[in-house]
């Protein structure tokens, strides 16, 4: 089923992201002021150069390890919000198909994953790393993002994969792919797309056997 394929091939994409590592150095910025306004990425994590995550640890007095666990954590969080929108990608594709009288199909997701696997988020970026004070304890915060040009990529071999698609639902789709929600807000729409999804037929009852 178109479903299985997308969750399928972005469960590979977050898989592979999640163990990658960046190793580009990124000089941290410090905030010593507990008072002093927490930097607006840390809050509300977006990025000009791609869809973006951020998380914060308690800082240990070892920069090397809390940053790594901010990044992993940050990456973590990328990979979770990137799976909802695929939820969210394949049940809005799923009602436009149901809307044209279309009935979904069954296909072949290996090939497609593999091939999403190597533009995945092991191509994400740190691109803020910063040292604050949440709660008058030490953070160390890191920013991470998906580059615009990988996500394009993503979306566009997972709509290959999924088959012939009307170029006016192609654009819906990759509006919708491409565009920056919190997760709650990416919850949300699943859960309301879902609930306008018709209910699946039901299968004709099997006669005993005598």
């Amino acid at each position: 089923m178109k479903k299985s394929l997308l969750s399928a091939a972005m469960l590979a994409v977050l898989m592979t992201g999640c163990a990658s590592q960046n190793t580009a150095p990124v000089q941290p910025t410090t905030n010593n002021d507990s008072s002093a306004q927490l930097p607006a990425w840390v809050m509300s994590p977006a990025s000009a150069n791609g869809y973006a995550a951020s998380n914060c640890v308690t800082a240990t007095g070892n920069f090397s390890v809390d940053r790594n666990h901010a990044v992993s954590l940050s990456r973590n969080t990328l990979a979770q919000n990137m799976q909802t929108k695929a939820s969210v990608l394949e049940k809005t594709y799923q009602k436009m198909d149901s809307a044209a009288g279309n009935t979904s199909t069954g296909t072949s997701f290996e090939q497609a994953a593999k091939q999403v696997a190597s533009v995945s988020l092991q191509k994400s970026q740190v691109e803020q790393i910063a040292v604050v004070k949440i709660a008058g304890v030490d953070q160390v915060c890191a920013l991470v993002t998906m580059p615009k040009v990988e996500t394009e990529k993503v979306f566009n071999v997972l709509a290959n994969a999924a088959g012939p698609i009307d170029p006016t639902d192609k654009e819906a789709l990759y509006k919708e792919f491409m565009s920056q929600k919190t997760a709650k807000e990416l919850e949300k729409q699943a859960e309301a797309l879902s609930a306008e999804m018709p209910a699946a037929p039901a299968k004709p009852a099997v006669p005993a056997q005598a």
